[in-house]
């Protein structure tokens, strides 16, 4: 176990340059996460970054990573200590790939920096995208994607796209203004593609005991629409609240525009 831990570790360490520097970094909009592939015993421990400054040089502000391999009890000092959109001291080793990517060694400490700061700053205000029929979307850097919330059948619902390249985006919106100019249409197929795909599993395997089984119809009208993520080339994700179908899981219907909807899910 002690030798694969460190194999682990050995092999991580080989992907950043030998020397050890100190950087002032600014967090990105999350905090500390941690993801590890099946076998390993370490996390992957990171967290973005939307800045970082060398001593004595100019604040470089880019996208990038602050990396290291952590057990539980060090994710969880680092998620508690390390806090979005905040200024650090860290000693640090660069990434030998990419620029922006660098492992942590030892402890972060909170610093100030002019430069930095101000950068913050702008990174706080907020950004909007108007579409003369959909309105004002609002950008939510946490996730990168914009959200609006807008009438769907009469229920206020939450509509979001990737911030992406602007073709893309107009694209996505594309795909936007085709559901809501049909709304009913596309709400009765979405939720027919729910029941097809997930009535029968409901049936054989989710009855509460003393629940009788359910139709179609029954099925349907537990469903309660939270949002719709638009992306582009016609592509769309319908999420549902279960209504206690599935013991409180989202249901997803995904389809495209020119295909309708093609499969439904249960989400974690």
């Amino acid at each position: 176990q002690k030798m694969k831990i460190q194999n682990e570790i050995r092999q991580f360490e080989a992907q950043f340059e030998e020397k050890t520097e100190e950087l002032l970094f600014l967090t990105g909009p999350n905090g500390f996460g941690g993801g590890r592939v099946p076998g390993e015993k370490l996390w992957s421990a990171s967290i973005g970054l939307a800045a970082y400054k060398r001593p004595g040089e100019e604040a470089v502000q880019q996208d990038g990573t602050l990396t290291l391999k952590a057990d539980d009890d060090l994710l969880h000092r680092l998620q508690a200590q390390v806090k979005p959109y905040s200024v650090i001291r860290a000693a640090v080793r660069a990434g030998r790939e990419r620029q922006a990517r660098f492992m942590l060694v030892g402890e972060t400490s909170p610093a100030r920096d002019g430069e930095l700061e101000a950068i913050l700053e702008e990174l706080k205000k907020p950004v909007y995208l108007e579409d003369e029929v959909l309105g004002r979307f609002t950008l939510d850097r946490q996730v990168n994607w914009f959200e609006a919330d807008v009438d769907w059948l009469g229920q206020t619902v939450r509509l979001s796209f990737d911030w992406d390249e602007d073709e893309a985006m107009e694209d996505s919106l594309r795909t936007a203004k085709a559901l809501m100019a049909d709304q009913e249409e596309w709400n009765r197929r979405v939720l027919a593609r729910a029941s097809e795909d997930l009535l029968e599993l409901k049936n054989d395997s989710w009855l509460e005991e003393d629940e009788e089984e359910l139709d179609a119809e029954k099925f349907e009208a537990r469903l309660e629409l939270e949002s719709i993520e638009v992306r582009p080339d016609g592509e769309f994700c319908f999420w549902f609240e279960d209504g206690d179908l599935f013991w409180g899981h989202s249901i997803t219907v995904e389809g495209t525009l020119e295909g309708g909807p093609e499969q439904a899910d249960i989400q974690g």
